[in-house]
């Protein structure tokens, strides 16, 4: 743990958001507006909780909504990146995640939004049907065969936010280096 601090800074009080966000600036104005707002949407929620020994990845998915051009954050997951072994090996009572992705956790919170859509969507006829927050029933009839099925509200688009690119082979370091790849 010594170690740890020792590389990370003690005392660091800046929280859980990857040091790759620091003065980043895009060249899309829409895109900075969906990182303030993810990171924004994490702050509040963090609340005074610091992480230590963990690097963290910000998920989050995002609905626009074209008519008032406003952007908010439907699904936020938080995950680890990389747990230093000092950490893994204190943990005796294997309390701490090794691996969890903020893509997948922001994934599964997003599948419960479309379901609790798609409740209210389902709840039998009443006076005034109650809003939802991004579905909405096809005019034409949709879905398979012509019958039933949602779709994404007319005017609103969603987005994924990660504070960092995703692990593994769906990285694009390898294809950008433009060399043929080998098996």
């Amino acid at each position: 743990i010594a170690e740890y601090q020792r590389r990370m800074g003690k005392g660091d009080e800046k929280g859980a958001v990857r040091s790759a966000e620091k003065d980043r600036v895009s060249t899309c104005a829409f895109a900075d507006r969906v990182a303030r707002e993810s990171i924004a949407e994490y702050q509040r929620r963090r609340g005074t909780v610091t992480y230590e020994g963990v690097q963290t990845v910000l998920a989050t998915i995002l609905l626009h909504d074209k008519s008032d051009d406003s952007l908010s954050v439907l699904s936020l997951g938080v995950g680890t990146k990389v747990l230093w072994e000092e950490l893994l090996t204190s943990d005796t009572h294997g309390e701490r995640v090794r691996d969890c992705h903020a893509e997948v956790l922001a994934r599964r919170a997003f599948l419960r939004v479309l379901y609790d859509d798609v409740g209210l969507l389902e709840r039998p006829p009443s006076a005034s049907p109650p809003p939802t927050r991004l579905l909405s029933r096809p005019t034409d009839g949709g879905g398979e065969g012509g019958v039933g099925g949602y779709q994404l509200s007319p005017g609103k688009t969603l987005h994924l936010y990660s504070s960092s690119q995703p692990c593994g082979n769906a990285t694009l370091k390898r294809w950008a280096k433009g060399s043929k790849e080998r098996f």
